[in-house]
Formats: C-alpha cells, sequence, structure tokens
C-alpha cells in the first residue's frame, strides 16, 4: 500500500497546497506483508526531509528509461519516530516546514 502527499488531490491522499509542494511530493510505502518495512520515497524536486536530512536522489544526473529521461528518486527505509518534513515556503526570512511524526 501507498499514502501519497502533494498538492494533486487527484493522485495523493494527503494533500498540501502550499509553496514549494510539488503535485507528487512524496509517498510512504508499507510492506507490511512481505517484510513489514516502510520506506520513503521522495518524489519532488523541492526536496524531502528525513530526521532534518535531505534525501538526495540516487544519481545527479538522469536516466534514459524507454526514450526519456527521468530521475531516480530517493527511498530509504522509516521507523516509529522519525520525522519527515517537507519544505514550503518562507515567511520573514525564516524557513516554514511542513512535517510528520511516524508513528507505525
Amino acid at each position: 500500500e501507498k499514502l501519497r502527499f502533494g498538492k494533486d488531490p487527484t493522485q495523493c491522499q494527503v494533500t498540501v497546497d502550499l509553496e514549494g509542494i510539488s503535485r507528487k511530493h512524496a509517498v510512504i510505502i508499507f510492506e507490511g506483508r512481505e517484510s513489514g518495512h516502510c520506506y520513503l520515497k521522495d518524489l519532488s524536486t523541492n526536496g524531502t526531509y528525513l530526521n532534518r536530512r535531505k534525501l538526495e536522489h540516487l544519481d545527479k544526473g538522469k536516466r534514459k528509461k524507454k526514450g526519456k529521461e527521468e530521475r531516480r528518486h530517493a527511498t530509504t527505509r522509516i521507523v516509529h519516530g522519525d520525522e519527515v518534513t517537507f519544505r514550503s515556503f518562507k515567511y520573514d526570512g525564516e524557513d516554514e516546514e511542513l512535517g510528520y511524526i511516524v508513528n507505525l
């Protein structure tokens, strides 16, 4: 199962309509039946943060798939107590964040 975050209500279960949030920003993937693990995948160009560290994409460039270039999205395992945050917008010169604490 997957839980998608982003601006697009037709594609995301959790919608966030803020500047700096992508249409499909990130997804949490639940693999409960197979391994019991959960993973966070950053789908954005603006960044997704886990425990205050930006998830890095697997390669700095792009790769070709079926004649099209695409990014290789960063994916990492998450556990109970992890903090997932999304960059949103600047307010009075300070970065504002929107985030969630993982409660599995």
